[in-house]
């Protein structure tokens, strides 16, 4: 199973050219499931949905105001379940999950700076909880402040809680396999500070399941939006269909 994470900046390109670029680009990793953060409920986003669904994904998105930003999970396995991580959010569709019959996902997009803070508590709750989803992938707009931003770059609000989700045992799956690495998957326009944003971390089970963990820059550095993709590839019996 491929998963790939995407931020596609306020919606995605709105340019017919562009946004298919970014489509062909998306579909050109096969993934069997695909996150996309900043992805907005307008006509846009509708072009985007409809065009993954013409290639064989079952989508799920929440109803949420056009100009704002949400998640959106493609499967090509079917989708069930799809519902706010936390209903109770001031925006709830920045945490959305669903179901597959191999896992349990949720994408994430966190607001910056202090504003994530409720967000990180419910996807801890979340993590927490018995039937806890085994995948939480997205743009966390968090990171460590050692490793996951430039020295130069300005320092992260509430990096405490990636140590929280290791606590509720999940791995920082492209961390466990680079531990040293530095790598952004997004940059400052003004500075060009890079950060390590966009994160998938999983349970035991995943953790065991992970063949590779990479970002793709190529539609960053297309300019077609300002984060790169990660992409984590899982195999092995551990991906047989989850229990209830």
């Amino acid at each position: 199973m491929r998963v790939v994470t995407l931020n596609i900046r306020h919606g995605g390109p709105r340019d017919p050219d562009r946004a298919g670029r970014l489509i062909a680009l998306l579909l050109g990793h096969r993934a069997d499931l695909i996150v996309l953060t900043e992805f907005r409920g307008n006509a846009t986003g509708e072009r985007l949905a409809a065009a993954l669904h013409a290639s064989g994904y079952a989508t799920a998105a929440p109803d949420s105001p056009p100009r704002t930003n949400a998640v959106l999970l493609a499967s090509r396995p079917p989708l069930r379940a799809a519902r706010s991580l936390d209903a109770a959010l001031p925006e709830p569709w920045k945490l959305w999950r669903a179901e597959t019959a191999a896992l349990r996902v949720a994408g994430v997009h966190l607001p910056v700076l202090r504003g994530k803070i409720p967000y990180w508590d419910s996807v801890l709750a979340a993590a927490r909880a018995p039937d806890a989803p085994c995948l939480f992938i997205g743009d966390f707009n968090t990171g460590r402040n050692d490793l996951d931003r430039d020295p130069a770059g300005m320092r992260f609000v509430g990096p405490e809680s990636m140590d929280h989700m290791a606590e509720a045992g999940f791995t920082d799956l492209w961390r466990a396999r680079h531990p040293r690495r530095r790598e952004y998957s997004w940059f400052s326009t003004p500075r060009r500070n890079g950060f390590r944003l966009d994160h998938a971390f999983g349970n035991g089970r995943i953790a065991a399941a992970v063949r590779a963990c990479r970002f793709d820059h190529r539609a960053r550095l297309a300019g077609l939006t300002d984060h790169a993709a990660l992409v984590l590839d899982l195999h092995g019996p551990a991906m047989q269909p989850a229990g209830p």
